[in-house]
């Protein structure tokens, strides 16, 4: 029986370049995986609670079973249009986007009803109505 340096060789290899590399490359895909499984554990919630399968939320979303696993396990990297495909399906927002060039106004406006019972020093007032106008303008 012959000796496999060649082998023994590939065994032994110094192998920490490769682990620094992997190591770096997780670091870099830190922020989109833990999104990843944020989406994912929010889909699951949405199937949970609708009663819906892995196997009829692909039929829904047009995809392979396969596929919907995969989303599910929160390692896929996900595009805008699949991001997008999902919350028409499951008809919830599953990420917001902060829009920093609108501003809300608000608007209260409200009714007083006073009245008075012997007298000024014993006058009273009610708020009978109050309404919000609410709206956005674009500073851009």
């Amino acid at each position: 029986m012959a000796f496999n340096f060649e082998k023994l060789n590939e065994l032994a290899k110094d192998r920490s370049q490769e682990v620094i590399r992997k190591s770096e490359e997780l670091e870099k895909s830190r922020d989109w995986l833990r999104m990843s499984r944020m989406i994912a554990l929010a889909i699951r919630y949405h199937l949970r609670k609708e009663g819906i399968t892995q196997r009829a939320f692909a039929d829904m979303l047009d995809v392979s079973p396969a596929y919907i696993g995969k989303l599910l396990k929160g390692n896929e990297n996900l595009t805008l249009e699949t991001i997008c495909r999902v919350q028409s399906a499951i008809g919830e927002n599953l990420i917001s986007i902060h829009r920093p060039y609108e501003c809300k106004v608000s608007i209260l406006s409200y009714d007083i009803n006073s009245f008075s019972f012997g007298g000024e020093k014993d006058k009273y007032e009610s708020v009978t109505t109050v309404t919000e106008y609410s709206s956005i303008k674009n500073a851009a």
